[in-house]
């Protein structure tokens, strides 16, 4: 017999009866107790000798002959035992009663039988052994089985052929572990698919009966669970309420804005007429005052006859601008009366404040300076024009002119457009718009 080199233990003429649970029996040729999977695998790939696998040796007798050939034992390499949810995975090596105290320890019902079946695994899974009603193949999921090719199986209980201490596998294959599940969710799963929610225990002693519902927490309503959904789904909900208000708020103020905007007395439609329509009020001077750093007058404006609004303007000394407008409403917006009971609503007051452009007052300037015919107009967008007739300063000041225009970036952001003409007399002309 030729002995192939291994990562496991070899031990010719091991004597075998000594190990087991009887203390009686031979020797065995040749012990072989592989350092895992792939060291079995190289083993078997290798050896062509008969070989015999043997487990925990619980009730089995050794005969004094001993055993001819080598006997392949599965040791604490093949013996662990992994927990996951309610399932369990052993080696084919791990003891039924170690199996049966893992599952216990970790709350997994229905494996309580192996505790009554002497050996291991792998004897357990050959014989489909059981004990107190229950057997092998009510809790296997999956076993993992090697044959003397090497090749390596995966089978599952339908594919098994198991019966009454009994399978449909090769004799050839050597169990090397298996998965095993719990009855308690089988049962479960079995419970919620026969049984409705409604259902009821009825339960009778004597000429008394009793019904008992059944418990929610078999089909899932675990009331936790129900009030972490519930806070989930509420927060959810306030996260939607919150942004849509936030959107509509920003809705609000972007419309309130524009409608401020359109509200102010540079336009034509506004209520704030006193401007385009001022025959209807009457204005008076009250104070000249200093106001964020400028002089101004302040004047009064208030309706003749059946205009809306009163107000206060503040206009600056120097170019005559509206720098501030207070202004609020002098009839009421909504009246009501009836049986002697009236309602007067006043809403409307506010304040506008302007600011100037600096770039557009500094430009004024400085034109201003350098010609004396210099006219503003305003309009729907900005419109300047200056005229110079003087033919001894246009050769001088034409350029200058231009090249300030020109060389500013920022009043091309102002403005749209540039004309400039000029003819043959001398006389030139700017256009702004």
């Amino acid at each position: 017999m030729t002995l192939p080199g291994v990562r496991g233990r070899l031990t010719p003429d091991y004597p075998l009866g000594k190990d087991s649970w009887f203390r009686c029996g031979g020797s065995v040729d040749v012990l072989f107790e592989p350092a895992d999977l792939d060291d079995l695998s190289e083993f078997l790939k290798s050896f062509d000798d008969p070989v015999m696998v043997l487990g925990g040796l619980a009730n089995t007798i050794i005969r004094d002959g001993g055993i001819r050939g080598c006997v392949i034992r599965l040791g604490k390499a093949f013996s662990a035992i992994e927990v996951s949810g309610t399932k369990i995975r052993v080696g084919a090596g791990a003891l039924n009663g170690s199996v049966a105290s893992a599952a216990a320890k970790n709350g997994i019902g229905g494996l309580e039988f192996l505790s009554g079946i002497p050996g291991s695994v792998g004897g357990a899974l050959r014989m489909n052994a059981g004990a107190y009603g229950a057997e092998v193949k009510d809790v296997l999921v999956e076993a993992e089985a090697i044959n003397h090719n090497a090749r390596i199986h995966k089978l599952i209980p339908d594919n098994m052929g198991m019966t009454y201490r009994h399978i449909d596998v090769p004799d050839d294959y050597i169990f090397t572990g298996a998965t095993f599940e719990g009855l308690e969710e089988k049962f479960n799963n079995i419970f919620k698919k026969r049984i409705k929610r409604d259902s009821y225990f009825k339960i009778k002693s004597g000429i008394f009966g009793t019904k008992e519902e059944i418990d929610s927490s078999l089909f899932g309503d675990n009331q936790e669970d129900k009030e972490l959904e519930q806070t989930k789904a509420l927060i959810e909900e306030q996260k939607k309420k919150e942004q849509a208000r936030k959107k509509n708020f920003l809705n609000y103020r972007k419309n309130s804005i524009t409608n401020l905007e359109k509200s102010s007395f540079l336009f034509e439609d506004s209520y704030l007429n006193f401007l385009k329509k001022s025959n209807r009020y009457e204005f008076e001077l009250i104070d000249y005052q200093f106001l964020n750093g400028e002089f101004v007058y302040k004047i009064t404006f208030a309706p003749k006859r059946k205009e809306d609004y009163k107000g206060t303007l503040y206009i600056n000394t120097d170019d005559f601008a509206i720098v501030r407008l207070d202004y609020e409403n002098v009839k009421a917006l909504r009246n009501f009366r009836l049986l002697g009971i009236s309602f007067n609503e006043y809403l409307r007051k506010g304040t506008f404040i302007y600011s100037k452009n600096i770039l557009f007052y500094l430009t004024t300037i400085f034109l201003k300076s350098l010609l004396p015919t210099f006219k503003i107009f305003t309009s729907s967008s900005p419109k300047i024009s200056f005229c110079k007739s003087s033919t001894e300063t246009s050769s001088i000041l034409t350029p200058l002119c231009f090249i300030f225009l020109l060389a500013s970036p920022p009043l091309s952001a102002i403005f749209s457009s540039i004309k400039i003409s000029t003819s043959t007399s001398g006389t030139w002309k700017f256009q702004i718009y």
